[in-house]
């Protein structure tokens, strides 16, 4: 009987020794010691557990059979869009496949090209000649030595001599004359012309 007792004092002893020496594991792993956790990248993971790891780069999922972690990308390569002549190619930040939002990805989309025409200039002011005609009214200027007409919408004035040189050949019996011809209606402007008159006494 003595000898008995002894027996169940030292295992119960023992067992108390080897229970205070075995490490303390996570709550979780003593409820499904059936499976195997995993270990990756300083972290715990239970078993079929999906998360994304530290860096960003891979959803994964602990495999509760073998204890290891399968990863796929978490941003996979896209096709880069085709743009149009009037748009180029925009990086823009997407979430990505991570549903807690802790993680992003960088993807290529098309956004219209920014206006490369200079700003119109401002407007030439009109010059006092131009206003109040029509566009390609013909008038005398102020000089009285050009017929002009309005150009650029009233900025500008081109004009043709309203004098232009003539060549007047008189016959032997006729003799050249010099007189002034009228050129505008107003009897402002005139110009020097010639011309051939029968010679007196012939």
């Amino acid at each position: 009987m003595a000898v008995a007792l002894l027996s169940v004092f030292f295992l119960a002893t023992f067992q108390a020794f080897t229970s205070a020496r075995s490490p303390a594991l996570p709550p979780f792993v003593g409820e499904l010691s059936k499976e195997k956790v995993c270990f990756h990248d300083d972290e715990l993971y239970k078993p079929w557990e999906k998360f994304a790891d530290k860096a960003c780069t891979g959803w994964c999922m602990c495999n509760g059979e073998s204890g290891s972690v399968g990863c796929v990308s978490l941003c996979p390569p896209s096709p880069v869009p085709m743009c149009s002549l009037g748009s180029v190619h925009e990086t823009r930040v997407v979430p990505s496949a991570d549903p807690t939002g802790r993680c992003t990805c960088k993807r290529q989309f098309c956004s219209s090209r920014p206006s490369l025409l200079r700003p119109p200039l401002p407007p030439h002011p009109v010059l006092p000649e131009c206003r109040n005609r029509t566009p390609n009214e013909w008038f005398i200027n102020n000089s009285c030595s050009g017929r002009c007409k309005c150009t650029g919408g009233g900025s500008g004035i081109a004009c043709v001599s309203l004098c232009p040189p003539m060549v007047v050949r008189c016959s032997s019996d006729m003799e050249k004359e010099f007189y002034e011809q009228l050129m505008d209606e107003e009897g402002r402007c005139t110009c020097k012309r010639e011309r051939c008159n029968p010679k007196i006494g012939v």
